[in-house]
């Protein structure tokens, strides 16, 4: 694996920095601790399982994401863009839109990519610890962070509205 550190000014163009730092394989990873175990549970899920994007485990508030205890590796209708490990082959083929510069680029991402017929889905035998500061304000990246979301969220959910309808929740999630 290379290691690649994708970082913008203004924080706001994650979907570029992404879309230009891919090496021969990815493991995309933002603000998680894990150790190299991890890493190889992934890539063997990937093999058993032929996914073109798979994620580990972690305190989510989304529940497809959250550690279930099973250890199973469960098809899911997007991946979280914390830490997923992608197939080069595909995401060299379909890089995220970068319309989407702070979030949504894995709604979009994942859901473009399963009408092509691809599977994803979430490792819940693979875990890491991700640390998301949004709701300690006195934290400045926190700060920071909620003053680009809140600017962007009128022009991306703008973007969703176009692209798939006032039900782009219901499509996508």
């Amino acid at each position: 694996f290379e290691t690649i550190f994708p970082v913008t000014d203004d924080a706001t163009g994650n979907a570029y920095c992404v879309n230009v730092g891919v090496a021969a394989k990815a493991f995309f990873v933002t603000n998680n601790n894990f150790n190299i175990e991890t890493i190889n549970r992934l890539v063997e899920s990937m093999d058993k399982t032929g996914f073109a994007a798979i994620h580990p485990s972690h305190d989510s508030d989304h529940p497809s994401h959250k550690n279930n205890k099973t250890n199973e590796v469960l098809e899911t209708k997007y991946i979280e863009w914390t830490s997923p490990m992608v197939r080069t082959d595909v995401f060299l083929k379909y890089p995220l839109n970068e319309n989407y510069h702070y979030w949504f680029f894995d709604l979009v991402w994942s859901f473009e990519i399963k009408k092509l017929g691809y599977k994803i889905g979430v490792d819940h035998g693979a875990f890491v610890d991700h640390r998301y500061l949004v709701k300690d304000l006195s934290n400045p990246i926190s700060k920071k962070r909620k003053e680009l979301r809140d600017a962007r969220n009128r022009i991306e959910f703008g973007f969703l509205y176009n692209q798939y309808g006032n039900n782009w929740q219901s499509i996508l999630m």
